[in-house]
C-alpha cells in the first residue's frame, strides 16, 4: 500500500495524524487531524460527506495534551499546495466560528470545536425537512407499486415510464450543501424510486 501522505497544521506548523470516521453511508472516510491544536483539515467536499454526529468524536481530543495557548494564526496556508487560505463566508455556516478555505483546491481548514459547531448548527436551513404533503401522497404511490401483484405487466411499465419522466425532470444547480431543502427532498424521493424500480423488476422476473 502506498504510504499517506503527511501534511502539515496550517496553524501550529506540526505534522497532521490521519483520523478515519464514517460517511453518511458507512463508508470510511480520512481527515487530517492535528493533535497539537486539535484542527482539522478536509479536502474539498469532505466536511459534508461525514456523517452527522460524528464531529463530536473525532474532536473529542484530550485537551491537557494540546499545545497550551496556540493561537490562531492570522496567516495560513493550504497543507497540500501552499496557497494562502482566505476566510470562508457562507450563510449556512454558524457565524460564531471561521473558517479558513483554499481557493486551488477548494479545502477547508477548521479550528478545534468549530466542526462540531458546524455539525450541530440549529438553523431551520440545515435541518432535513419534514414530509410534504406531496412527499406523503409520492410515498403512497410508491407502496400502491409495490403492491402491483395483481397488476399487468403494461400498467407496470406504465409506473416506470411516471418515474423515468420524474427522474429526468431538472435539478436546479448551484453549490452543494447539505441544508439545501431540495436537495435533500429529492435524495429521498430517489431512494424511494430506487425501491419501486426494484420491486418492479422482481415482479417482471416473477411473471416470466
Amino acid at each position: 500500500m502506498p504510504t499517506e501522505l503527511i501534511r502539515d497544521c496550517p496553524n501550529c506548523g506540526n505534522p497532521m495524524h490521519k483520523v478515519q470516521t464514517a460517511t453518511h453511508y458507512g463508508l470510511p472516510i480520512v481527515l487530517d487531524q492535528c493533535h497539537q491544536c486539535g484542527g482539522l483539515w478536509f479536502d474539498s467536499t469532505e466536511f459534508i460527506e461525514v456523517k452527522r454526529g460524528e464531529a463530536a468524536t473525532i474532536e473529542n481530543i484530550d485537551r491537557t495534551k494540546l499545545l497550551q495557548n496556540v493561537a490562531t494564526r492570522s496567516t495560513m496556508y493550504c497543507p497540500k499546495d501552499r496557497t494562502l487560505l482566505e476566510v470562508f463566508k457562507d450563510p449556512n455556516f454558524p457565524s460564531s466560528i471561521q473558517i479558513e478555505r483554499c481557493t486551488s483546491c477548494g479545502g477547508l481548514w477548521f479550528n478545534h470545536g468549530e466542526y462540531t459547531a458546524y455539525q450541530g448548527q440549529t438553523s431551520p436551513a440545515n435541518r432535513v425537512p419534514e414530509k410534504s404533503d406531496a412527499d406523503r401522497r409520492f410515498e403512497g404511490q410508491v407502496e400502491a407499486a409495490l403492491r402491483l401483484e395483481g397488476a399487468g405487466f403494461s400498467q407496470a411499465m406504465g409506473m416506470l415510464g411516471t418515474l423515468g419522466q420524474f427522474l429526468s425532470s431538472p435539478v436546479k444547480s448551484g453549490y452543494y450543501l447539505p441544508s439545501r431543502t431540495a436537495d435533500l427532498r429529492r435524495a429521498r424521493q430517489v431512494d424511494m424510486i430506487a425501491n419501486v424500480v426494484v420491486g418492479l423488476l422482481s415482479l417482471f422476473l416473477r411473471r416470466k
